[in-house]
């Protein structure tokens, strides 16, 4: 199943939970306590669905292809205008998405691109910097920093191949 999926059948499980708890609680057959306790589980089952969901899945064959809970992003080898490879990254600010002391995924601001999508893991070493079409940029990771600089070779390769 595809993590944007995932998410929003969670959110669908939670909001089933605390109408049908609500409903309950107005017809007098469900307590405070039980409800509260309903409404808390639900939630928790949502954040670990969101957590265990964020892993960006990457590949680079023919395109570069990023999925993960908040972006998914398809930028053909056409449309790259440069692409860089750094040891260290600092997200700036989230607009849209998920961002923990970790991972982050989606929208975010920095001062150098501005707005621009990321899905990356902060705990591995090596970022991929990928600027596309007018002033588009996606920075990424995969689960390791050889795999990411892996994938940071091929797109290279790809855009010399072109020239």
């Amino acid at each position: 199943m595809r993590p944007l999926t995932v998410v929003f059948f969670s959110l669908g499980i939670l909001i089933g939970v605390v109408v049908s708890s609500n409903i309950l609680f107005v017809q007098g057959t469900i307590g405070e306590i039980e409800m509260l306790l309903l409404c808390v589980a639900a939630i928790l089952l949502f954040t670990v669905v969101m957590v265990l969901t964020l892993n960006a899945r990457v590949t680079v064959e023919g395109a570069i292809f990023v999925s993960s809970s908040f972006t998914q992003v398809c930028i053909p080898f056409d449309a790259v205008t440069d692409v860089e490879f750094r040891q260290t990254f600092s997200p700036g600010l989230k607009i849209a998405g998920y961002g923990s002391l970790h991972r982050h995924t989606g929208v975010y601001s920095n001062k150098e691109f501005k707005r621009y999508r990321i899905a990356v893991d902060t705990r591995v070493a090596g970022f991929v910097i990928v600027k596309y079409g007018q002033n588009d940029v996606l920075v990424f990771n995969s689960v390791d920093g050889q795999t990411t600089y892996s994938m940071f070779a091929s797109i290279q390769s790809a855009l010399k191949e072109r020239q």
